[in-house]
């Protein structure tokens, strides 16, 4: 785009000088032109300074509308006019979807030094990437706005340094003998590697099978999740996600369990935890499978996120079948 111009003024004097030329004195007059050169107008400098999510980041195949917030500040000293922001997945390869997911617009501009935000919704038709850690923004994609700098437009969250591994502990449950009032049904270890690991949201699958079509445990029964790390410590929020039918007797129900007090993994260390549901209308004859398929965490409490695992993948943690 190109970038506003200024007029640069001429002022021109006539200047007369004496001068010696064989001892006689001659008048001479010389025309000097100064010019003066203007200061350049102040400009704008357009940057995304982040984009939150609720849930964090989208998920596959889910149902609901994901909402979204994206913070850009003008850290310029011109005013910027009307602008849009355009928001894309990122990929764990650290690449983008080819094509932007939604467009925030910014309408009434950015004053310098200002901050500005926009709320929308991704619907469902916009959640089906596979293989999505994140998502990317561009400010100003089309330049509308002359800035003094057009190479900080583009926000990428940094990944963090932290790994985290997840496998099944030996003290899960299996087979019969399950409580049906808050009972245990997956027991798993978190282990941290190259930096310490706060746990931010987990994403359960469970699928079972029951005796008869109409009993279906995950519409009264299996309604109540808690987590609890190993000193004992209810650390989760639930949010049930989907519940439906295979079949005539076989069901599944994804849950989002977003972690609400702070849990850290320490650079090293490995820490079990225990997940429990209310089981008390399951019906005899029912069985079910815990599974944890998806976790995100940062490396520090407010650091960026990442994760692994997806619904559509190899559980990362599978748990033994359940009778009830």
């Amino acid at each position: 785009m190109n970038k506003p111009t200024t007029k640069v003024k001429t002022k021109t004097k006539t200047i007369v000088a004496i001068i010696l030329i064989g001892g006689a004195a001659v008048a001479a007059a010389f025309m000097l032109t100064k010019i003066k050169i203007p200061k350049p107008l102040p400009l704008p400098d357009l940057v995304v300074e982040s984009i939150v999510f609720e849930p964090w980041l989208p998920e596959p195949a889910m149902e609901n509308a994901i909402s979204y917030t994206i913070t850009v500040k003008n850290q310029g000293t011109g005013i910027a006019g009307p602008f849009d922001v355009q928001l894309f997945y990122l990929k764990a390869d650290n690449t983008i979807l080819s094509s932007p997911t939604v467009s925030a617009s910014f309408s009434a501009g950015l004053a310098p030094g200002a901050v500005a935000s926009s709320t929308g919704y991704i619907g469902e038709e916009l959640t089906t990437a596979s293989n999505v850690v994140g998502v990317t923004a561009d400010v100003d994609p089309t330049n509308r706005v002359a800035e003094t700098n057009e190479t900080n437009n583009k926000f990428v969250p940094k990944a963090p340094i932290s790994r985290a591994f997840f496998s099944l502990a030996t003290t899960s449950p299996t087979g019969t003998a399950v409580a049906v009032e808050m009972g245990d049904v997956l027991h798993f270890n978190v282990a941290a590697e190259g930096g310490d690991v706060y746990l931010r949201d987990l994403r359960f699958l469970v699928t079972g099978t029951t005796y008869s079509a109409g009993v279906l445990p995950v519409s009264g029964g299996l309604y109540d999740w808690k987590l609890y790390d190993e000193t004992g410590r209810e650390i989760n929020l639930t949010r049930f996600i989907d519940s439906y039918w295979d079949s005539p007797t076989a069901w599944r129900r994804l849950v989002i369990m977003p972690i609400k007090t702070e849990t850290k993994i320490p650079n090293g260390m490995i820490k079990r935890f225990v997940l429990k549901t209310n089981t008390m209308d399951a019906r005899s004859g029912t069985f079910a499978t815990f599974n944890l398929v998806k976790a995100r965490w940062s490396d520090s409490p407010t650091g960026p996120i990442t994760g692994k695992g997806s619904i559509r993948e190899i559980p990362l943690v599978v748990g033994g079948t359940l009778a009830y």
